[in-house]
């Protein structure tokens, strides 16, 4: 499972998809598979609405600091859902999620991006 901390990272490098991506995952390996495609789709839909709001309503705001907003709010988000699910994942001797993953996933969702837009 992916730590609050490593969905947090993840929507750093990747973008918040990817920090909503690893939530559902972690939810795919708890065999909770309703709330995982639930999280994704509003994962999606969040995405969606968190470039355009960037872009073009907070426009004004450095990009840093676009950053460090959509960081906060997965680590929040992430920490809320999940933080017992993993604690007792841990105790039970559970593997962490590989950072190589992520970064194999940020860079899938990178180079979908610029097709995309």
């Amino acid at each position: 499972m992916f730590s609050p901390i490593q969905v947090a990272i993840g929507a750093l490098i990747g973008t918040p998809l990817v920090g909503f991506l690893l939530i559902g995952i972690n939810y795919f390996k708890k065999k909770k598979s309703k709330a995982a495609w639930i999280l994704i789709t509003i994962g999606m839909i969040g995405a969606v609405a968190y470039i355009y709001s960037s872009s073009i309503l907070l426009d004004w705001l450095p990009a840093p600091f676009h950053l460090i907003i959509s960081t906060v709010l997965m680590y929040l988000i992430a920490e809320k859902l999940q933080r017992d699910m993993f604690q007792q994942h841990i105790q039970e001797n559970g593997e962490r999620g590989s950072f190589l993953f992520i970064i194999a996933l940020c860079f899938i969702i990178w180079v979908m991006l610029i097709f995309v837009l």
